[in-house]
């Protein structure tokens, strides 16, 4: 079960998560991605080690960067960063939480001819959900809706997007599937590699598990990334595994030379059993949420391990 308790500092907000002996919540809504104004690769990896390394230990983690009461990412932060940020929500360590109409980068509607009592910086956001190009987007059959669709929606709705695929939704898709179907990162370690200005580059992986995904996201200007000087030993050529580009899903990439333009995401498979939460000079920049091993022998996870 998860609580909306949304305190005023990260220690209080944990509270909820409860004690050893008293159960509250699952997990509190992690709304603190939802609430960057302004995002970097440093801005984004502090809210992520400010809630790993404040939740009580095997607790379970959760991420959304959405919700009613905040400004839809589109409007909030533009649309170059709608596809990356779903990367980042669903390759993270624990629950993904998607506001609707996140995965087709859906935007607030203009406050204009509300004629309601409500506040309306909270009415923003609750736009019906964009079907198709029918009438109301697809949302009802009725004159009209309580509140009025957005004037993008003839573009930006399922119908177009299912069938596109360098759409949003189709990343969205793959993302999702992917992460249902891989423990790493469903179940893995998370390691910081790198953060900065521009980017944000770590790892999944999971005992048991002789692979690792390393994942780089570029919030900043387009610059080149060496990533052979960030893990020692990786192999120069390594495996796209998707991309926010859907152009090179599949195809293989230069480690010694990767290329990012801002707003650009990357997921790499390398097959490896130097997992780096084992070694000292990364130990301290992994974190994971109710730990977990894996066997291959029985197809089982276990947690005495």
């Amino acid at each position: 079960m998860g609580t909306e308790a949304y305190a005023e500092s990260i220690d209080r907000t944990m509270m909820y998560y409860g004690l050893p002996f008293i159960q509250e919540a699952d997990f509190p809504f992690n709304n603190y991605l939802a609430s960057l104004d302004t995002l970097s690769g440093n801005s984004v990896y502090e809210v992520i080690t400010s809630w790993m390394e404040n939740m009580p230990e095997g607790r379970w983690s959760n991420w959304m960067i959405g919700g009613p009461d905040t400004v839809r990412l589109t409007s909030r932060l533009g649309n170059e960063y709608v596809n990356i940020m779903n990367m980042l929500l669903l390759t993270l360590p624990g629950t993904p939480i998607t506001y609707y109409g996140e995965e087709i980068g859906m935007a607030n509607i203009l406050p204009t001819n509300l004629n309601e009592s409500y506040d309306t910086n909270t009415l923003l956001s609750k736009s019906p959900m964009q079907w198709d190009n029918s009438s109301n987007a697809g949302f009802s059959e009725g004159n009209h809706t309580w509140l009025p669709t957005n004037s993008d929606y003839h573009t930006v709705n399922v119908d177009v997007q299912k069938t596109h695929p360098g759409s949003t939704l189709k990343l969205y898709q793959d993302l999702s599937l992917l992460h249902a179907n891989e423990l790493l990162l469903s179940r893995g370690w998370f390691c910081n590699l790198r953060n900065d200005s521009h980017y944000v580059v770590y790892t999944r992986e999971l005992d048991g598990i002789d692979r690792i995904f390393i994942v780089i996201l570029n919030f900043g200007e387009s610059t080149l990334l060496n990533l052979q000087e960030i893990i020692p030993g990786l192999p120069e050529r390594v495996r796209i595994r998707l991309s926010t580009n859907s152009a090179y899903k599949g195809s293989v990439v230069d480690t010694s030379g990767i290329f990012l333009n801002k707003g650009d995401g990357l997921i790499l498979e390398h097959n490896t059993k130097n997992l780096l939460h084992h070694q000292t000079a990364f130990r301290d920049r992994c974190f994971v949420s109710n730990k977990a091993c894996y066997s291959s022998v029985l197809n089982i996870l276990y947690s005495l391990c």
